[in-house]
């Protein structure tokens, strides 16, 4: 039976001598006939025990190879939702040992279910499926008054001792635990950390992501929001231009458009902007990594897809526009010229539209083809409203409607907010 009253002293070699003499022989026919599958098919504790009296106890198949597993499978797992510990060991001298809960039901005590509790500390029994209950009842206690088995967080290491009766003795999991240390053997059984996820990225600007224009050398704002469900701190960040390839894999080649350090460590939120792309289609993509070297993986949300066209502007065409007629094109037109000094090289503005020699917000002319001239035209409201005669701009020299929901050429984030949407996101 399982003793109560316990010490770490030996017992009398020939005792023990002759008792495992007969429990051996007794395994012996056990071994041979009744090692088959057994345990969880997600075991995550591995490695060693060991015991003066039975010797080597394995808490999962692959502590001897792949080809042990293939052969016959076993292994104990910790749930670590509930920190209920299952499946089995193998000895083999003393067989399977159990930690699945039907097996260690009706335990010496009512705290029958192996378990990893919140202090580290481990509780419950296994036990020894080989026992006879003939003067062995192959009860093994993971905890008591004065021994137990512990978790090293640090290490993913059990630590300390198990008791199994007279006939199993004190099970060692880790050789730190003993009085020699590691010097004779370096065993341990430990716990595999947790797999950790990978982080993901979104691209939530421009939009939208399967096909925008913009014109060349206009500014384009990109925003992605990196996530790490572990809770993992993402470190840095990659945007990638793959030009017309769509399918940029793990956005790891391309040609790189901004590099690493352009993240914000809480909100994992990436930007940069962009001027200098050529004339084309550009595929453009994202990718994040945490604090564990890990890189995001493929998303359909982590690209973009970006058509850069070339835009003529009135005032850097080569010609007299029809908005006036005046014989000026271009530098020499006032029209051209943010103060309408065309000798002021300073104020001309290449990207203007209108050569006209009067702001198209006050020229009287629908400039845009809207229908809609002057203060009746949103693109001359400060606030797109053209309803409201305060935020009339008749000093604006282009009527391409704000506020219309389309990034007209000529439009960007500074001058249309309403169209060309910067996006941000707080947390």
């Amino acid at each position: 039976m399982f003793s109560s009253k316990i010490t770490k002293k030996s017992i009398s070699k020939k005792a023990v001598f002759v008792f495992l003499l007969f429990a051996f022989c007794s395994m012996l026919f056990y071994t041979t006939y009744t090692h088959q599958a057994k345990g969880a098919a997600l075991a995550n504790v591995s490695g060693f025990g060991w015991s003066d009296n039975v010797g080597w106890i394995s808490f999962n198949c692959m502590d001897m190879g792949m080809a042990s597993c293939l052969a016959t499978y076993y292994g104990v797992y910790l749930d670590e939702t509930t920190n209920k510990f299952s499946g089995y060991a193998w000895g083999d001298n003393v067989g399977w040992i159990s930690f699945e809960s039907t097996d260690v039901s009706g335990c010496p005590n009512p705290s029958c279910q192996p378990k990893l509790n919140n202090d580290d500390t481990v509780s419950g029994w296994a036990k020894a499926l080989s026992a006879d209950d003939n003067g062995w009842d192959g009860w093994i206690s993971l905890s008591g008054t004065d021994y137990g088995v512990t978790f090293n967080s640090l290490t993913n290491k059990f630590e300390g001792y198990a008791w199994g009766g007279d006939v199993v003795g004190w099970i060692s999991f880790n050789c730190q635990s003993t009085p020699g240390g590691c010097v004779t053997s370096d065993y341990a059984v430990e716990l595999a950390p947790p797999a950790n996820n990978l982080p993901t990225v979104e691209i939530k600007a421009p939009t939208p992501l399967d096909g925008l224009s913009r014109p060349k050398d206009e500014n384009i704002f990109f925003t992605g929001w990196g996530n790490d469900s572990d809770g993992d701190t993402l470190i840095s960040a990659q945007w990638r231009d793959y030009g017309t390839v769509s399918n940029v894999g793990d956005c790891s080649g391309g040609f790189p458009l901004s590099m690493s350090g352009n993240i914000d460590t809480l909100t994992g939120v990436t930007t940069f902007d962009e001027d200098k792309l050529a004339l084309g289609v550009h595929y453009i993509c994202v990718r994040v990594k945490d604090d564990h070297n890990n890189w995001s993986l493929p998303d359909l949300d982590d690209k973009v897809k970006v058509t850069i066209e070339e835009v003529t502007y009135d005032c850097s065409d080569g010609s007299d526009s029809f908005s006036d007629f005046d014989t000026f094109s271009d530098e020499d037109d006032p029209g051209c010229h943010s103060d309408f000094d065309s000798t002021n090289n300073g104020s001309y503005v290449p990207t203007d539209d209108n050569e006209g020699d009067e702001p198209a917000c006050s020229n009287s002319d629908d400039d845009d083809g809207d229908g809609l001239p002057d203060d009746d035209d949103p693109g001359c409201h400060t606030d797109g409203d053209p309803l409201n005669s305060v935020s009339y701009n008749p000093a604006d020299n282009t009527e391409n409607d704000c506020g219309d929901g389309v990034c007209s050429p000529g439009e960007t984030y500074p001058i249309c907010p309403q169209d060309c949407s910067f996006i941000w996101f707080e947390f």
